[in-house]
């Protein structure tokens, strides 16, 4: 099983699995469709809402000879079955051409209890796989991805990575001050590429990065300071980025909460690849976001993103932070 960077100095297999961060997961997927050229067949479908033997028929299909043929099948997790996968896996993906991408939707690829919610285990003390993964794993031309900086110096090297030569110092500036919000730190990056490297520097980085009120609406939220909150509603026409925002870390606090209940320190939650901004900023809050928190805020965050996106602009942040 690769992390995300030591995936991105590799060619990627035949089959890929990715789970995690959906910016990096984004990210990989670009990469895997850079590697065919122009005018190559692409086809996205997406688990649950494409019936799964539609998915199965195009992830089966191979390319052509001397052309190219990429599937990406989004909310993998949701496929209820693996087997089709294995028997796809066993004739032929090694063929030339043909790549098959897997976007899971879950932090990461282990079956977890359902009762103490820890990741589950066999009789030997081994990570159980969920079946998607462990097919994929199984498979000679497959690979399993999470998509995750586990380390301060993998997030350095991530930002170091679309603007060579800026110093550690400035690319941790640049993941401090995005409040390890990988969507805001990806915003930022391109921002610092507009300027010529000299002119890279952590002041730059702070006038860029000044807390406006999407993230200090998000912050407020989320760590239960509902009036403050009410106070510093973001203009309409960022309630896109603040919503964003506020899925993104759903998942982070999804993860810290099953930290907490492992009795994980900050380090602890820092090596299970979750940001140490992050970690610093929200563990204490992340003991009120047990699971039926999560899913009721994301509901909530679909009913107002669904408004957002018909025309609504006044009153929908004031309905989010009310209701959270």
């Amino acid at each position: 099983m690769a992390s995300y960077l030591q995936w991105r100095k590799a060619a990627p297999r035949r089959i890929t699995w990715l789970c995690g961060n959906p910016v990096l997961a984004a990210e990989a997927v670009q990469r895997i469709r850079d590697l065919a050229p122009a005018g190559h067949f692409w086809q996205s479908l997406t688990a649950g809402e494409a019936p799964d033997r539609d998915v199965w028929d195009a992830a089966a299909q191979l390319a052509a000879p001397g052309e190219n043929r990429l599937v990406l099948v989004r909310s993998a997790q949701r496929l209820r079955s693996a087997e089709p996968l294995r028997e796809i896996a066993s004739t032929g993906r090694d063929g030339a051409g043909s790549w098959l991408v897997l976007w899971s939707d879950e932090d990461g690829y282990y079956q977890r209890d359902a009762k103490t919610r820890k990741t589950a285990t066999d009789n030997m003390g081994r990570k159980i796989l969920q079946p998607g993964p462990a097919a994929v794993q199984a498979a000679s031309c497959g690979q399993l991805v999470r998509c995750a900086l586990s380390s301060e110096a993998d997030q350095i090297a991530w930002v170091q990575e679309k603007l060579p030569g800026l110093s550690p110092g400035v690319a941790w500036r640049v993941i401090a001050r995005s409040g390890g919000n990988l969507a805001a730190a990806s915003s930022l990056r391109e921002f610092l590429s507009l300027w010529p490297p000299e002119a890279r520097t952590e002041a730059l980085v702070g006038g860029l990065a000044v807390q406006d009120s999407q993230d200090e609406f998000t912050e407020l939220l989320v760590t239960g300071r509902k009036d403050a909150a009410m106070r510093v509603i973001p203009p309409p026409d960022d309630l896109g980025g603040v919503l964003g925002m506020l899925g993104s870390l759903l998942d982070n606090l999804a993860r810290l909460h099953d930290a907490s209940l492992q009795q994980f320190s900050v380090r602890d939650c820092v090596k299970e690849g979750i940001p140490q901004v992050v970690a610093v900023k929200y563990r204490v809050a992340a003991k009120d976001y047990p699971p039926d928190r999560i899913l009721s805020c994301r509901m909530l965050l679909a009913r107002a993103d669904s408004a957002w996106r018909g025309g609504a602009r006044e009153g929908v942040a004031e309905v989010v932070a009310a209701l959270w």
